[in-house]
């Protein structure tokens, strides 16, 4: 191949190795795959993405992991046909963003489109592929783990931010200890933990929370706010039939000592919290010179642009590559969209847009039903997916994030397509007694 060298081959002879074996061991074991999307999600958001390059395309870790989902998917669809068959909506969507990376390709040559699809294709082959896992108390105890190891990991860096430069910096210079991503990863544990504990001793018990909690309103990150107050209402008002590990009574006491704590840091807390929160909270104006009325303006360009456009890119979305170049405020910027939904629109037309939501709605919808279970761990999962679920439909307004995003749904999505068979109540008490412990 003309332009490929011998040091380009070997690399690429290393991919393609790397992708087998990544492949067979997630089709065997998918939990397995859970540590590895994590620390490239970890590593994205603390803009550590190693690379290399085969021919003129880099290939980054996560292009080798999510292509390893894929294969995997297929794997598993071949070795247990029609029973692990993934949801059907994220399946077309993610035919339809492979369709429109082909028709960039033709366009704009290889790289682009990759680049451009990078992001939506590590969610929606995430998503795909966790629909055909099976969700097992144990595999909840794993994901709630390995999440509980990124988060201690990402607070650790924000305390060491705090302890470097302040709590005022965001109001003097911009500055986060934590971007969207890391504080949604954060936020997304902090919801597990309250609904699967990781103590039965009260205190740690509430105290692993309230961390989390605190930790996220310190982030400065605004959309991340939004989607805590959405998930928070879920876990005070959402009651499931089977009693679990913590009651709507201890949830709300939780909330409660959440709320408190953080009037408390405002009030009485280091110099700079309070300045820096009310510069957070006066940028969501959408009338003032704020980032929110920039991204208002943003939308309504790539929206508007999508609609003059030719019939079949509002239907089925632009070939990949395209681009997002637009200006505001007299600014040219390329930027991306910094929504899930205006970008699906525009890569993925109506029609892709379309499927996201249902993919949404039939989670929420069937997890609504499975709170009446008597199940203990039924009902549980059914209260953590339901408040996971609306902190992402409230969190990608502002943001189009990759495999953690996918992870979430995809679990969600293959849990209501398991068997309505559930296991006896004694039995799904001790699963849950199991999931409980750390280990």
């Amino acid at each position: 191949m003309a332009g490929l060298t011998l040091e380009s081959a070997l690399l690429a002879a290393i991919v393609v190795v790397l992708i087998v074996l990544l492949s067979v061991g997630f089709a065997n074991r998918p939990a397995s795959a859970i540590p590895l999307l994590l620390l490239v999600e970890v590593g994205v958001a603390s803009s550590i993405t190693p690379a290399v390059m085969v021919g003129h395309l880099h290939v980054y870790a996560g292009d080798i992991l999510v292509t390893a989902l894929v294969v995997a998917t297929l794997l598993r669809w071949h070795q247990h046909g029609a029973r692990l068959q993934p949801l059907a909506p994220l399946s077309v969507f993610l035919v339809i963003l492979l369709f429109n990376m082909l028709r960039g390709v033709a366009i704009f040559g290889l790289q682009p489109p990759i680049v451009a699809a990078r992001e939506m294709l590590a969610m929606l082959t995430a998503a795909v592929f966790f629909s055909t896992v099976r969700v097992t108390p144990q595999l909840v105890r794993a994901v709630r783990n390995w999440l509980l190891l990124a988060s201690g990991t990402l607070i650790v860096v924000a305390i060491n931010f705090w302890l470097q430069h302040g709590f005022g910096t965001y109001a003097a210079t911009g500055a986060r200890a934590l971007d969207g991503l890391q504080a949604l990863i954060v936020l997304e544990t902090t919801v597990m933990v309250v609904v699967f504990p990781l103590f039965r001793g009260p205190i740690l018990r509430w105290v692993v929370p309230l961390v989390g909690f605190v930790v996220v309103v310190l982030s400065i990150q605004r959309t991340v706010w939004v989607a805590g107050l959405v998930a928070v209402a879920v876990l005070v008002v959402v009651r499931q039939k089977g009693r679990g590990t913590m009651s709507v009574a201890g949830r709300r006491l939780v909330v409660v000592a959440a709320v408190l704590a953080v009037l408390f840091l405002v009030a009485a807390g280091p110099s700079g919290v309070t300045s820096s929160l009310t510069t957070g909270y006066q940028q969501t104006s959408a009338t003032q010179n704020s980032t929110f009325s920039w991204r208002l303006k943003s939308w309504s360009f790539l929206i508007n642009r999508q609609i003059a456009g030719p019939a079949a890119d509002l239907v089925v979305g632009s070939p990949s590559g395209t681009g997002n170049v637009r200006t505001i405020d007299g600014n040219t910027t390329a930027a991306p969209a910094h929504s899930e939904y205006v970008e699906s629109l525009t890569m993925t037309g109506i029609i892709g847009l379309t499927l996201l939501l249902w993919a949404y709605v039939i989670a929420l919808r069937k997890h609504r039903l499975r709170l009446r279970s008597p199940s203990a761990f039924v009902g549980q999962a059914a209260l953590m997916f339901i408040a996971l679920l609306a902190l992402q439909l409230t969190y990608l307004i502002t943001y189009s994030e990759g495999t953690l995003v996918g992870l979430m749904l995809g679990l969600a999505c293959g849990y209501v397509q398991e068997s309505d068979q559930e296991p006896s109540i004694d039995r799904s008490q001790r699963l849950m007694a199991a999931t409980t412990q750390g280990s």
